[in-house]
């Protein structure tokens, strides 16, 4: 989490630009889109998250081939199915591949989902699940945006205070038609994004060894040659 509040870092903000009340009503905004900024120029570690549940289960296949997701998850790394001690990573296929190659799903008989597809908050997965499996998902968040009626929040990203507001005052300049002052803002984000993204992705613990698991995807269940997405024996 941040250390400074909603409050604190619109303080700053203001005070950088000179302490203007016009701009009160923007302040907000401004820390939001920086947040934007941030998260899609790079995913932090501490935007990742699991998401374990299970998925529901009616037994009408047109509804079970369906989970919804949070319109908060930003991408998804993994998504993983489990059945007491079997288990099964399904693999992405983009939407529009998808459409083609299975447009209904529910035709096919019911069982271990091996596939899955995303639109907006939903995934589809073939095949259409049989019983409400468990599962877990590992994907990264967009972060939590900033109010006016919670001015003692704090930012969802981990010591990046001065990000955001370096990005928020650049934004504000910006919007003043004052490119030279937005412009050195920039430049002390580009510079302290740099610093951040290079202590994000170093690993101190990382072990390079082979691979000792049971197979690329796991457990195999069911009949591969029913796989429409399978071109070769595995």
């Amino acid at each position: 989490m941040g250390t400074l509040t909603e409050s604190e870092l619109k303080d700053e903000v203001k005070q950088a630009i000179g302490n203007r009340d016009d701009f009160d009503s923007r302040l907000v905004r401004f820390l939001n889109l920086a947040q934007t900024k941030i998260a899609r120029t790079h995913e932090f570690m501490e935007l990742q998250a699991v998401t374990d549940s299970a998925l529901g289960y009616t037994g009408t296949e047109a509804t079970d081939k369906f989970l919804d997701i949070a319109s908060t998850v930003k991408n998804i790394y993994s998504f993983r199915i489990f059945d007491s001690a079997q288990s099964r990573k399904l693999e992405f296929i983009p939407a529009r591949q998808w459409d083609k190659r299975i447009p209904l799903p529910e035709y096919y008989a019911s069982g271990w989902p091996s596939l899955y597809t995303r639109w907006r908050s939903k995934l589809e997965m073939w095949r259409v699940p049989n019983q409400a499996f468990s599962y877990e998902m590992r994907h990264s968040n967009w972060p939590t945006a900033f109010s006016d009626a919670s001015p003692s929040a704090t930012s969802d990203f981990v010591e990046k205070d001065d990000l955001i507001i370096y990005l928020s005052v650049c934004w504000a300049f910006a919007s003043m038609g004052k490119t030279q002052k937005a412009k050195e803002f920039w430049q002390f984000y580009r510079t302290g994004m740099n610093t951040a993204v290079g202590d994000d992705v170093v690993e101190p613990d990382l072990t390079i060894a082979p691979n000792v698991g049971g197979g690329q995807d796991g457990i195999l269940l069911g009949s591969y040659w029913k796989d429409p997405f399978t071109g070769a024996m595995p």
